[in-house]
């Protein structure tokens, strides 16, 4: 039986394959310039991940398939300046795309703004980097992904995030590098319209069961004072001198959000 693929590239005439349960290797370029293929049918357990079995898609991402569920973006020669990566790809198999490569968007002048999809679980180095005019990166996943150090150069660009998860953004070693983290839908770029508040103003929190007070213009929460607070748009502010507004805390891993009146 034949057990490895080395290669069956530079055919333009190949259209599909189906690659049998016998295979369990596909060598490095083994599809290299079939520009006609478009479907790759495989057993799910097959491991790709030493070769490269790439699929050149007309969104304008090529992807990197690793066995028969999973593969990642490897690089994007799209015209849109607003990207969002797909969740999955359909080529023969379904793949969940798990990965952002090395220099997928490495510079890509045009783009403002990358969406990353729930099921990205690590982005590798200089994924995101020398993209000059982006200003915003929309995380959708529900943990931080595994990020190197390295995977961005810009932290000046806003993040955005689900809004139930900016603590674990805010606890991550890489991603709280970001200067702004804003939260899910409710965006903004400008600086809320708020007026100054004094000691001991009123205010209202979502469980009465927590003792809430306001001293020398910091928020505090069963007498423990956080170090920073969320504004409704999801921005880390530090908890000083703070003016009237709406506010998320966390403390002892219990978020909250506070009305200051």
């Amino acid at each position: 039986n034949v057990v490895s693929i080395s290669f069956l590239g530079n055919n333009n005439t190949l259209t599909s394959i189906t690659i049998p349960n016998s295979i369990t290797n596909i060598e490095d370029r083994a599809f290299m310039n079939c520009s006609k293929l478009s479907s790759v049918t495989m057993p799910e357990n097959l491991d790709v991940s030493k070769g490269r079995l790439v699929y050149d898609a007309s969104d304008g991402f090529r992807y990197c398939i690793f066995n028969g569920t999973k593969a990642a973006v490897c690089s994007y020669k799209g015209s849109e300046d607003n990207v969002s990566i797909p969740n999955t790809i359909s080529f023969g198999n379904q793949f969940d795309i798990i990965y952002i490569e090395s220099s997928t968007f490495k510079n890509l002048s045009k783009l403002q703004s990358i969406t990353i999809p729930e099921n990205i679980i690590a982005i590798k180095e200089n994924a995101i980097s020398s993209c000059d005019n982006l200003k915003r990166i929309v995380c959708m996943t529900e943990m931080p992904p595994s990020a190197l150090q390295n995977a961005f150069d810009n932290y000046d660009v806003k993040l955005v995030v689900p809004c139930d998860k900016i603590q674990w953004y805010e606890n991550s070693s890489t991603w709280n590098k970001f200067k702004t983290i804003q939260c899910l839908g409710e965006e903004t770029d400008d600086d809320e319209n708020i007026s100054n508040i004094d000691d001991k103003t009123d205010i209202n929190v979502t469980s009465s069961s927590i003792t809430i007070s306001v001293v020398n213009k910091q928020i505090i929460v069963n007498e423990k004072i956080p170090l920073f607070v969320l504004s409704l748009t999801g921005q880390k502010i530090e908890n000083e001198n703070l003016v009237h507004g709406v506010y998320f805390v966390t403390i002892d891993g219990t978020s909250l959000k506070v009305v200051v009146e």
